[in-house]
């Protein structure tokens, strides 16, 4: 009862801004209509260190989430080269999922991470960085893996913890990583398996 489970980012929009990577705010924060409206926007560093006071005072703690690689879409046509053929796609507003990866194989999606977690782990000071992990269904597990295991090492190099949905229990869990279960009751026995939380 005492945490927020902040989702930041989606196939629809990505809703921090990351001063490093501009565009995520500037091109993945907004959707325009038909009729030329804008809807959208981001949540300033001013926004999270409020949030973040507001919750200290009441004893919350935050633990942003950064879902990756699937439900990335809106990263993905902000800056194209985290694409498999560097094109970007059009931003969506649709609701099916499963659809979206980061390109896991490329160098410039591993940088991306760094910096995103780096920026993320400075705007909120507690011991948790959510990475997601869900319903990458687009995502070979051949890459899936791997991806995760290297994420969990950006994460710790930060000095925070993993948190991921059941489905990065197919991967290299540390010990300190945190199961959080959703869907399918043999990822989180696979887990426990490893000794994860």
């Amino acid at each position: 009862l005492n945490t927020l489970h902040w989702h930041l980012t989606e196939d629809q929009g990505w809703r921090i801004d990351v001063p490093a990577l501009p565009d995520l705010a500037k091109l993945g924060g907004w959707r325009t209509e038909a009729d030329g409206t804008q809807h959208g926007g981001v949540y300033s560093a001013s926004d999270i260190q409020k949030v973040v006071s507001y919750a200290a005072a009441r004893h919350i703690e935050v633990i942003p989430e950064i879902d990756m690689p699937g439900h990335t879409n809106a990263a993905l046509a902000s800056y194209p080269e985290l694409n498999c053929d560097n094109k970007a796609p059009e931003l969506y507003t649709g609701t099916k999922v499963g659809f979206s990866t980061l390109c896991t194989r490329k160098e410039i999606t591993y940088k991306f991470i760094d910096d995103v977690v780096r920026e993320i782990s400075e705007m909120t000071p507690g011991p948790y960085i959510h990475i997601g992990g869900d319903e990458s269904h687009v995502t070979a597990i051949e890459d899936y893996i791997p991806f995760i295991n290297r994420v969990q090492d950006i994460v710790h190099s930060y000095d925070k913890k993993v948190i991921g949905w059941d489905e990065i229990a197919h991967a290299d869990l540390k010990k300190s990583t945190v199961i959080q279960f959703w869907a399918r009751e043999e990822n989180a026995k696979k887990g426990i398996a490893q000794d994860a939380k």
